[in-house]
């Protein structure tokens, strides 16, 4: 059978409000999976969502990209409120500002601009398996169960599921990816299939614009523009040789000017706002992390030396921990069984059309590889923080692609094996959908239920300081978000330094109060709890729930020790 063949273009002749029926459909059943979510978890369970949900509600109050949470002390001035996104990017907040405009600012309201979001998902899976479907030349009825049974998976997917409740950059950059892949792919067409020269410019126009809308939800858009690249030098060489500079702007030229006309303005906001240029400063402070406590440190600056001074083996050491991280708890445990299934069966069809052509499956495939390795290496503390899985959204799409499709080559062998006339297609995502359920409940109550808590333990700390003299103005915390959101209160977070840093900054900004909620109650900063804690005007008390309280502690600011 040919790639394109009678069978496989057939249902585009239908009128397009019916073939809009299913993608709606599997939009609507994603909205109300994850109203359900944000039901069960109206409190988001993360500090990274609570950061966006606060620019957000300051955006939706006329207050501008601003956050009354400093949580990194790499750029100054440590004053609050301050401008926000000195290393994050700021789509994930006007998402959850839109709907905070009509219902009010709160965390609920934040919550929906996730939940419509996100439900594009569903039918962005169902339109690149359709198109990888439609290259490998499948009949309607397979094509039609591989990319509903997509839709399905991801209406559901774990991952994408536990973003919505605490909303952050992974549900815009997945989608936002994932409409770069269909893009990329319909730009790349064969020539005998491909746009006119006036249309291709004016969609590779489109795709710049939606590659510098994607990099303002995150940085590795950069990996997604790395591989349009890659995928467009075998077109162009088969170019003539002196036409190749021309068909390269001719191409290309367009996508960078679309890129730019978003880029650079946020890229003039952010040198003109932080010292150093924000952004890209603390991610090359980020590349060469010891530890992932240093970003909240004052003196303890990652540095190049430092890090080559771990030596070959502490390096090599530090990517095999990113590595093994990222592939166990983002893709075979996270999205399980769709990571798992994926992957074995992107190696078992590597010969299938859509795997060998510049398809939007190839594009989510390659891309989600690249950052997968380029993260591990560049970031391989930060990335056990949770980096590559906030960047994992175009792979796991392609995983999930992969994985039905997999499914549906394997129930068509096994029904010419049976005589089974017409082909299963039911069984193959049954199973995938089966499986991926129970994990998804499993992930869910877990978020649902340390979010749970600590909203308690910080709003049972408020109460009991409300009925001690009240809540101070300015608080240090190790949930410095969470604690401003719910006390309302500006906060700076804890430092990772010594005691005497405590006194430093209660003298530079007047912060006095520290509340610290972390279990590990001897961990950090050690000095703070140790016996022989200094720089505290008194030893830490208890405070809050008898059976979880926190510590609340009080800086002497003459300390000098």
């Amino acid at each position: 059978m040919s790639a394109v063949g009678p069978r496989a273009t057939t249902p585009l002749r239908a009128p397009l409000w019916r073939l809009a029926l299913v993608p709606l459909g599997l939009f609507l059943v994603a909205v109300l999976v994850r109203l359900v979510v944000v039901a069960w978890i109206p409190f988001p369970p993360t500090e990274g969502s609570l950061y966006y949900l606060d620019v957000a509600r300051n955006l939706a109050e006329g207050r501008g990209l601003t956050t009354d949470v400093l949580w990194s002390y790499a750029t100054t001035p440590w004053e609050l409120p301050r401008p926000a996104f000195d290393l994050w990017l700021p789509v994930a907040s006007i998402v959850a500002a839109l709907p905070m405009l009509l219902a009010g600012t709160t965390a609920q309201a934040g919550q929906i601009g996730g939940v419509l979001l996100g439900s594009l998902l569903a039918p962005l899976a169902w339109a690149v398996t359709r198109q990888a479907a439609t290259i490998d030349g499948l009949g309607d009825r397979r094509r039609a169960a591989a990319a509903i049974a997509a839709g399905l998976l991801a209406a559901i997917l774990g991952p994408w599921l536990v973003t919505t409740a605490g909303p952050d950059s992974t549900i815009p950059f997945a989608v936002l990816g994932t409409l770069d892949a269909l893009l990329i792919a319909r730009l790349l067409r064969p020539p005998h299939d491909a746009p006119r020269d006036g249309s291709r410019a004016r969609l590779a126009f489109v795709l710049g614009l939606a590659l510098g809308l994607t990099y303002l939800a995150r940085q590795e858009v950069v990996w997604i523009g790395l591989t349009l690249v890659l995928l467009a030098v075998p077109m162009l060489r088969r170019v003539a040789v002196g036409h190749r500079p021309r068909a390269t702007l001719t191409l290309l030229g367009p996508v960078a000017v679309g890129g730019l006309l978003l880029v650079v303005p946020w890229l003039l906001r952010q040198q003109r706002t932080f010292s150093g240029g924000g952004g890209i400063s603390q991610a090359i402070d980020n590349m060469f992390l010891l530890r992932n406590e240093q970003i909240f440190s004052i003196h303890d600056e990652p540095t190049v030396s430092a890090w080559l001074a771990q030596g070959l083996d502490g390096i090599v050491g530090a990517w095999g921990r990113a590595l093994a991280a990222q592939g166990v708890d983002t893709i075979a445990l996270g999205a399980f069984p769709v990571g798992v299934v994926g992957i074995a069966a992107m190696i078992a069809l590597r010969r299938r059309p859509s795997l060998r052509t510049p398809s939007a499956l190839v594009v989510l495939l390659l891309s989600g590889t690249i950052t997968f390795l380029a993260t591990a290496i560049l970031f391989p503390v930060a990335t056990l923080w949770g980096t590559f899985a906030h960047a994992s959204g175009p792979l796991l799409m392609g995983l999930i692609i992969a994985s039905v499709l997999g499914a549906d080559a394997l129930m068509t062998r096994i029904s010419i094996r049976r005589g089974w006339d017409p082909v299963n297609v039911v069984v193959g995502p049954g199973a995938l959908l089966a499986l991926a359920l129970p994990m998804t409940l499993i992930q869910l109550t877990a978020v649902a239920g340390s979010a749970r808590n600590l909203q308690q333990r910080i709003t049972a700390v408020g109460t009991a300081l409300e009925a001690d003299g009240g809540i101070p103005a300015l608080l240090m915390s190790d949930q410095p978000m969470s604690v401003s959101w719910l006390l309302d209160r500006p906060v700076m977070v804890l430092p990772d330094d010594p005691p005497a840093t405590l006194a430093e900054l209660a003298r530079a900004t007047g912060v006095r109060t520290i509340l610290m909620f972390q279990d590990d109650r001897g961990g950090y900063p050690d000095a703070l709890l140790g016996p022989g804690a200094t720089c505290l005007v008194s030893p830490p008390v208890l405070i809050g729930p008898a059976d979880d309280p926190a510590l609340l502690a009080i800086i002497d600011p003459s300390c000098t020790p």
